[in-house]
């Protein structure tokens, strides 16, 4: 058996989804795999969730616990802002309900990944869990279930992102950070609202060149928040100035304190000149470029 769980990039609405704001997000071709192993179990490199996944299955189902032999291996990124905690939940919680015959009701096994996820980060959007769960682009603004959109005009068809390299700082931190600073900003989070919504809108609606604007507003806002290192906001000005507009797809950093901010996203449609452009100016940066395409089904369960 083989559970085989998405990565997942944020279009819009990192930080400002924990203030009930509208967020966008996708699941990505890059995957967590947990399959059977019948010697040992060989713990995936935080070892603490792992465990934590364990012992929460087993007490949320009432079950003595058992030693449970698997092993995990990713091709996503560690803490890059890819959602690799949520992919590794998703994927135990998966093969452990299959291994002992439970059947799935999604909303108890979405409450029990959140709350798993909520030991990881902190207070959880919980908007991760269920990118990886159900896969495609995800629509999120006060619902438990998501809208899954349906772009048009081939928006989101090729997504490119650029690693910055990994924050110094957790999640949980960044998350903190902003809370303390901007908690009660309801005008700033008024601002991403209306960002979020109308990003939601160009994407259905296939606007590219608005879609473009919108998200380079969006980056705009997240470095208000100082959650974007100087360097990234110096790289992501020079990709402006040939009109390519890149944000930051997870928590970011604290800025002012590091270099670093995970991955960025381009999601709009580059011209061949510009890329040669974009990939110019990555090499000054030292930023290596890759293009991803839309994981459509989420996390899904081989048997073999």
């Amino acid at each position: 058996m083989i559970v085989k769980s998405p990565a997942k990039l944020i279009v819009t609405g990192e930080h400002s989804v924990l203030y009930n704001q509208t967020a966008v997000t996708c699941a990505i071709e890059k995957y967590l795999y947990c399959s059977t192993n019948m010697h040992k179990s060989q713990l995936h490199h935080n070892d603490a969730l792992v465990k934590t996944c364990i012992k929460k299955f087993f007490n949320y189902y009432n079950i003595p616990f058992a030693d449970v032999p698997f092993k995990i291996c990713s091709t996503i990124p560690t803490k890059s802002g890819l959602g690799t905690s949520a992919a590794l939940i998703v994927s135990i919680l998966h093969y452990l309900h299959r291994l002992f015959r439970i059947s799935i009701f999604e909303k108890d096994f979405l409450n029990l990944a959140q709350e798993i996820e909520n030991f990881q980060h902190g207070k959880s959007s919980g908007i991760d869990i269920k990118t990886v769960f159900y896969g495609n682009i995800c629509s999120f603004h006060n619902s438990d279930v998501p809208l899954k959109l349906k772009p048009k005009e081939g928006i989101l068809s090729e997504i490119l992102m650029i690693h910055t390299g990994r924050s110094k700082f957790s999640t949980r931190d960044v998350v903190l950070y902003v809370k303390e600073k901007f908690k009660n900003d309801t005008p700033l989070w008024n601002d991403f609202s209306q960002i979020g919504k109308s990003i939601k809108n160009a994407i259905e609606s296939g606007d590219h060149s608005n879609l473009a604007f919108l998200l380079s507003q969006n980056q705009l806002l997240l470095q208000k928040i100082g959650i974007v290192s100087e360097k990234v906001t110096n790289f992501i000005q020079d990709l402006t100035n040939i009109d390519i507009y890149a944000k930051v797809c997870g928590a970011g950093t604290i800025g002012c304190k590091d270099n670093n901010c995970g991955f960025l996203g381009i999601f709009h449609k580059i011209a061949d000149d510009s890329y040669h452009g974009l990939v110019k100016i990555a090499e000054k940066y030292h930023y290596f470029i890759e293009k991803v395409k839309i994981d459509e089904y989420g996390s899904k369960i081989d048997e073999d």
